[in-house]
């Protein structure tokens, strides 16, 4: 499980493991994601000036790749023994501006420029999906539109939404 903790009136990102507790570094801005990948539990949060992820406890690295990556919502997936880091940047002209995802960690193996899809991503919540093909989904919305990107391609539901995207799951068959 994973929350925040107020430590001297800032947010830790913690996280809960079989009843134990562990403070995960610095302050965060957001609220951190929990995946376990085998044997692994990893964890990803963001302060508003990067992202950090955990594995086990122990901090693993600063993820990079983009402009103000870690701005907005986090969020990690696991398929098979591989683990996939997702996290928003900020452009100039758009607090949402692109979307990254990391194949364990290294550079971004998916990037989605949501001003030029008219669309924004919330990458965070539960929003990265990506299936046992190596298939990465993220959902979001565009306007009024439930969206979701499949291998970067944008693919609008029907129906409106009203506020936020906040979870994705795949049904595999």
């Amino acid at each position: 499980m994973t929350g925040t903790r107020s430590v001297s009136g800032s947010n830790y990102p913690t996280s809960w493991t079989n009843g134990s507790e562990t403070l995960l570094g610095s302050f965060a801005t957001t609220l951190p994601q929990i995946e376990v990948v085998g044997s692994d539990v990893y964890v990803i949060a963001s302060n508003g000036a990067g992202v950090s992820t955990w594995k086990n406890g122990a901090l693993q690295s600063a993820l990079s790749g983009g402009p103000n990556v870690g701005y907005g919502p986090v969020s990690v997936a696991g398929s098979g023994t591989d683990v996939y880091f997702c996290a928003s940047g900020k452009t100039s002209t758009d607090p949402y501006g692109a979307v990254y995802v990391w194949k364990n960690s290294g550079s971004p193996v998916l990037t989605i420029n949501t001003t030029s899809t008219t669309s924004i991503v919330r990458s965070g919540f539960g929003c990265l999906g990506v299936s046992s093909l190596g298939d990465i989904y993220i959902a979001g919305w565009a306007g009024t539109s439930v969206v979701y990107w499949k291998n970067g391609t944008q693919n609008v539901l029907p129906g409106t939404l009203a506020s936020h995207v906040y979870g994705l799951a795949i049904r595999e068959y």
